[in-house]
């Protein structure tokens, strides 16, 4: 069997939505006023501020952390990406703590076309670079820290 990669992130986005289900509500949000919530049930979220920033908010217990996040896309086919730092100028670098592309999906984890927020966002990079933040292995609860792939719309920002 021969998977593409769109298609193998959505099945392991699937199956990580099996382990933990939840439902997908429709929420009709404009685009880039999403908050999306790690699907792996932790308190994590992702919140677009624009369509260039937003805010990545971690927390397990007692134990939170923040980074901000840059939106860019590639030239060629506009592949969208997400660049994670310290501070806005670390995420618009060429340095950040994590980057990865970031694969917008409906429900049933095909490609989402539409106009407004997705029900689902694939971030497939992100966990392996949090994994060596410093910021994040200080921790004794590190491996908690960590997000998983796929983010489920949950409410839509004001």
């Amino acid at each position: 069997m021969n998977l593409t990669q769109p298609a193998l992130l959505g099945a392991l986005a699937f199956a990580a939505l099996s382990a933990n289900p939840q439902t997908a509500a429709a929420i009709d949000c404009p685009k880039h006023k999403g908050i999306y919530t790690d699907t792996l049930g932790s308190m994590h979220t992702l919140t677009f501020e624009s369509d260039e920033k937003g805010t990545l908010n971690l927390e397990h217990g007692k134990t939170k952390l923040r980074y901000r996040v840059a939106v860019t896309f590639s030239n060629g086919f506009a592949t969208e990406y997400l660049s994670i730092g310290k501070t806005d100028k670390i995420a618009a670098s060429n340095t950040p703590v994590a980057s990865s592309a970031v694969l917008r999906m409906n429900s049933d984890f095909s490609p989402y076309r539409g106009g407004n927020e997705a029900p689902y966002l694939v971030i497939p990079d992100l966990p392996k670079g949090l994994y060596y933040d410093d910021q994040v292995r200080g921790l004794s609860d590190y491996v908690d820290m960590i997000p998983g792939h796929a983010w489920q719309l949950s409410s839509c920002r004001k």
